[in-house]
């Protein structure tokens, strides 16, 4: 959107110039001659003519774009939960850049399914909802939280080792635990973490790690970190 923007906009401006400099060339210097005031008139009239059109097509085309950039945020964002959703993370996925360590996280919520069944969909909605919310508050202030779909839930750590991500996993874990569900079953999750190594390029196979890590956990007995 921004370089159509650009293209157009400089497009039209050498239009213009052309445009003007026929008139200078074949009306106005006949007349007029190349005298100095001539040729201040002529740069003060195309510098207010480049102006007025950077103004109007400013106003006409960047309402558009703030409308688009909108659209766009918003085709990003999980309704329900207010958490990024699977695009926002494919998309940033494929534009990340593996030059410092860093870690996926992949959770999801032990026999959810079950929970749906037994209380409704308008009850396990609202507790996905809290989920969110207490792995958002979890995590640190420049990490991203993503519902990955249903109640899986993927967290991105930049510049976060082995270590601090199996540390922040733990957290996240406990604090699901711990949260009020009243009057309803307590929650909990189980988590798998993956974390990259030394000229590991390859994001997919992270993440592929990441949700292998939390079959495991499952595996294990769930409500665990592997």
């Amino acid at each position: 959107m921004k370089i159509i923007y650009h293209v157009a906009l400089f497009t039209l401006i050498v239009v213009f110039w052309v445009i003007f400099g026929l008139i200078d060339h074949y009306i106005v210097m006949p007349r007029f001659g190349e005298n100095l005031i001539h040729c201040i008139l002529i740069a003060a009239g195309f510098g207010l003519l480049n102006y007025c059109l950077f103004i109007l097509f400013n106003k006409k085309y960047g309402k558009l774009e703030s409308s688009y950039n909108h659209l766009r945020i918003e085709s990003e964002v999980d309704e329900l939960t207010g958490l990024l959703n699977r695009r926002a993370f494919d998309n940033l996925v494929g534009d990340l850049q593996m030059e410092s360590p860093f870690s996926i996280i992949f959770s999801d919520i032990d026999n959810f399914r079950n929970f749906n069944n037994d209380y409704g969909h308008d009850i396990g909605d609202k507790v996905l909802t809290n989920v969110c919310k207490v792995v958002k508050e979890s995590v640190r202030i420049n990490d991203s939280v993503f519902r990955y779909g249903g109640e899986e839930i993927v967290i991105l750590l930049r510049n976060c080792d082995e270590k601090s991500a199996r540390s922040i996993a733990e957290k996240i874990r406990l604090n699901v635990m711990n949260m009020n569900n009243e009057p309803y079953p307590h929650i909990t999750i189980s988590v798998g973490v993956s974390t990259s190594v030394e000229d590991e390029k390859d994001i997919r196979q992270l993440v592929k790690s990441a949700d292998n890590a939390l079959l495991n956990a499952k595996k294990s007995g769930k409500n665990c970190v592997a």
